[in-house]
């Protein structure tokens, strides 16, 4: 393994990524803006009256039944059902976290390969003596860090300025061991998974769209996991995480796997048009 080359190539493909005003956007704006809204969904809710916000809301709580118990309110009380409804939020809220290192990621690993593929800057890359497998390590890394590094800083941003105006009960959610261990442990992993499923498809495509939506239904199922979630039927805790954590591990061995037998330097090297 030639870190220096690696390094090299790192260094290449970020100083691409950041003239690339759609991915640069994806990278930087995108997260924001996914971090920012929830704030200004609990802010509203935390500022109006909780009567109007709420009223007797004991039969109409939904999934976010499970939370009742975890505060120790009563539901029918305006107050309670609002701290209820916000901590659920907040809980559906923290998801976004776990999709910021699926999405960046996968835009930056399909943009890198099949862009290089439309300009052919890739070919002459391939003819020098780099591996295969130090190849897409170097674009793996590309993408990874700086998708956990956006992940991570507005997880940080997020938790700031909500301790600002949330209830202690909310900030629990939000700044608590579960979510800590979930966001710090899964956000690299999914973004491995991520650019894996980007590598595979836009070695095998030619147009960078088509793989970014191709990609984007790969790592789909994911998402449905969530879906007990949101309708109350567990909470996620670290446990959770953990075990997910797990299962991802084995998922990004496989995908990673995959990419590099699928990606053929001699196919592009002599046959891609």
């Amino acid at each position: 393994m030639n870190w220096t080359q690696i390094g090299v190539i790192i260094k290449k493909e970020w100083a691409d990524t950041f003239r690339n005003k759609m991915v640069f956007f994806t990278l930087i704006f995108l997260p924001l803006l996914l971090a920012l809204l929830p704030l200004v969904n609990l802010y509203v809710m935390q500022a109006l009256p909780a009567e109007e916000m709420s009223g007797d809301m004991g039969e109409d709580l939904g999934p976010f039944l499970p939370y009742v118990e975890q505060l120790g309110v009563s539901p029918t009380d305006p107050e309670g059902a609002r701290q209820v409804v916000m901590v659920g939020m907040a809980s559906i809220y923290m998801v976004i976290f776990l999709m910021i290192p699926l999405m960046v990621p996968m835009m930056i690993a399909t943009d890198s390969i099949v862009s290089e593929k439309v300009t052919k800057s890739l070919e002459p890359l391939l003819a020098t003596p780099i591996s295969v497998r130090d190849l897409l390590l170097a674009k793996a890394l590309a993408a990874v860090v700086p998708a956990v590094a956006v992940t991570w800083l507005c997880y940080a941003l997020y938790g700031a300025i909500a301790a600002l105006f949330v209830p202690p009960a909310v900030l629990g959610v939000i700044l608590g061991l579960d979510w800590i261990v979930g966001i710090l442990l899964l956000s690299p992993l999914l973004a491995l998974l991520a650019v894996g499923a980007g590598i595979v498809v836009s070695s095998r495509v030619n147009d960078t769209r088509s793989a970014q939506q191709i990609s984007g239904v790969i790592v789909l199922p994911l998402l449905l996991v969530f879906i007990p979630m949101f309708l109350g039927m567990f909470t996620l805790t670290a446990g959770v995480f953990l075990i997910g954590a797990a299962i991802l591990v084995v998922l990004d061995v496989g995908v990673l796997y995959a990419a590099t037998a699928l990606f053929r330097r001699e196919t592009i090297l002599t046959r891609w048009k």
